[in-house]
């Protein structure tokens, strides 16, 4: 069962990477930590199996800053802020340096700052690997809440593909082990195996511009959607969408915001982008 001596635990969080070659501004990073304390955080500190390293990948040029922001936080597991480049080899050998280089293999869990796990994913992330044996493996973890954080309203989320969402876990050697920045499963079909990870897993806040996007059902960018609609008589946005979304009442969101430990009093409302 793991962890074990052999393998590694890491959840790889996302906070102050470059946006299209810009690094974030100072007040970005000061709305993001709200939203981190708020929901990303507690979450952590609230799981079943605490024996994990925390990775806050940032930008090298945004270390020193990023490290003094953290500093007074109450931090769970063993965190590590790590400064990552943006080329893959150099993003291997900054992880690798920064993490545990003498594990065998890497449990790495995608969680992004503004968002949160269920108090049990981690220890059904970590059961799901132990059937996996040898070789790289996706854990994917398809369902969750969607939470407007402006508005308080949630919804229930799946996503149809077993390949597809932003809540996942990769197994693999720590020769092979990259902290990657995206967030998309472009290499998730070529792994050996998939675990699939039930019930209700994370909490995935969304707030500023990309509200429309993700409640609206509008999945796709308006390219492909017009290829789509050449070909068929007749789509309707849950054909083209690649999740269902069922709206939750505002007793029933709030025990789901309850079960994660989210506070939505936090005075942040963020921007679009997850860095």
């Amino acid at each position: 069962m793991l962890p074990d001596d052999e393998t590694a635990v890491i959840v790889k969080t996302r906070f102050s990477l470059r946006w299209r070659g810009a690094l974030p501004t100072f007040e970005w990073l000061r709305k993001r930590l709200d939203l981190l304390k708020a929901a990303t955080l507690p979450s952590l500190k609230a799981q079943t199996m605490p024996h994990f390293d925390w990775a806050i990948l940032t930008d090298p040029d945004l270390a020193n800053v990023v490290s003094d922001l953290f500093r007074d936080l109450d931090l769970p597991g063993r965190p590590a802020i790590v400064p990552v480049a943006p080329t893959a080899p150099t993003m291997r050998e900054d992880v690798t340096e920064s993490l545990r280089r003498d594990r065998k293999r890497f449990l790495v869990v995608r969680l992004d700052s503004d968002d949160a796990l269920a108090p049990t994913a981690l220890e059904h992330i970590v059961a799901a690997a132990a059937t996996c044996g040898d070789g790289e493996s996706l854990i994917n973890l398809p369902s969750g809440i969607l939470l407007d954080w402006t508005t308080g309203k949630a919804w229930k989320r799946r996503f149809r593909d077993r390949y597809q969402g932003p809540f996942y876990a990769l197994l693999h050697a720590n020769r092979d082990c990259v902290l990657f920045s995206g967030g998309d499963h472009r290499t998730a079909r070529a792994h050996r195996r998939v675990e699939i990870v039930p019930g209700t897993s994370w909490l995935q806040t969304v707030h500023s511009d990309n509200i429309d996007n993700r409640i609206s059902g509008r999945t796709l960018n308006e390219r492909i959607k017009a290829f789509l609609r050449r070909t068929a008589d007749s789509l309707s946005p849950a054909d083209i969408a690649i999740d269902d979304l069922e709206p939750l009442d505002a007793e029933t969101a709030a025990t789901w915001l309850g079960r994660f430990g989210v506070n939505r009093q936090s005075p942040s409302r963020g921007t679009a982008e997850s860095q």
